[in-house]
């Protein structure tokens, strides 16, 4: 899909897909791995990106994330 959408000359097109990326992912309309590739970056990458906004990458309740932490406590 195309869009064309006036925006201030000093936004740049990079700026534009890590925007559109970051958005898409927080909605949960895109996959993380997706949300990377369309904004031109690695998965690593974008994790720091995200990370930078404020942004989870992995959305887990406190009690997912005590049964992870001790499943991998266990696995040592």
């Amino acid at each position: 899909m195309k869009i064309n959408i006036n925006l201030p000359p000093d936004i740049t097109e990079e700026e534009i897909k890590t925007m559109i990326a970051i958005k898409l992912f927080e909605m949960e309309k895109i996959s993380w791995g997706k949300a990377a590739e369309n904004a031109g970056f690695s998965k690593v990458e974008f994790m720091d990106v995200l990370a930078e906004h404020g942004i989870p990458v992995f959305d887990y309740s406190l009690e997912e994330e005590t049964k992870i932490w001790k499943e991998a406590g266990e696995a040592k």
